[in-house]
């Protein structure tokens, strides 16, 4: 029986987010993107306590309040990653990536070990724990990522996958002002082989596009 309301529960809230999908930015937002990996993360960690702790006395309430709520800030934290109903989506080159993986990843290495050691300790589902030990790690670095990111770009979704082979769909260079950017051209430089519009950037915080794209559900087709 408590599986049958909690399945409840999950359709409840995947129509929910259904719902939401109407609402989410024709333009994606990059403080939407760096919210939603930090609050999946945050999620995975609350998800991973509850299962370690679900089967300890005096944690009942506790760990099934935290598996009910982690549940629900990791769907909707995840969708707030992607650009499933936006227009216009952020992506940034490689090289603007930080190399961050293995000092990230080396963390989450020891964290399975901790987990590992406590299976032999107290009784709980490993492999579970372990999966979502991989989940913390994608999620860290592309929080890290979007975070430290000093600048990304704006670009069209396009309905085809030959609709790339004419033009990569790159509408702008943004840059993040706050970031302390001092050239500008510097970014756009390295990055001039994904762009066709040369020297062509706005800021962050003044973005200006052809309405065009904050129009429902655009797509060029």
């Amino acid at each position: 029986m408590p599986w049958f309301y909690a399945n409840i529960y999950n359709t409840l809230i995947a129509g929910y987010f259904m719902l939401q999908i109407d609402y989410m930015p024709r333009i994606q937002q990059l403080s939407n993107i760096q919210f939603g990996f930090v609050g999946s993360l945050l999620s995975t960690w609350f998800m991973m306590f509850a299962y370690i702790t679900a089967d300890l006395d005096g944690y009942f309430v506790i760990s099934r309040c935290a598996y009910h709520v982690s549940t629900f800030t990791l769907l909707y934290s995840f969708l707030m990653t992607t650009s499933y109903a936006s227009n216009v989506y952020i992506d940034f080159p490689s090289e603007n990536r930080k190399k961050s993986k293995l000092f990230i990843g080396i963390l989450h290495v020891i964290l399975g070990g901790i987990i590992g050691y406590l299976s032999t300790r107290i009784t709980f589902n490993i492999t579970i724990c372990l999966f979502l030990v991989i989940l913390s790690f994608m999620f860290s670095i592309n929080a890290y990522n979007y975070l430290t990111v000093n600048s990304y770009l704006l670009c069209e979704h396009r309905m085809w996958k030959w609709d790339f082979q004419e033009s990569r769909g790159i509408i702008c260079h943004v840059i993040r002002r706050r970031r302390h950017l001092s050239n500008p051209s510097e970014i756009l430089d390295s990055t001039i082989s994904l762009s066709s519009q040369k020297g062509y950037f706005q800021y962050e915080d003044d973005i200006q596009l052809d309405q065009k794209y904050y129009n429902e559900w655009f797509l060029r087709w």
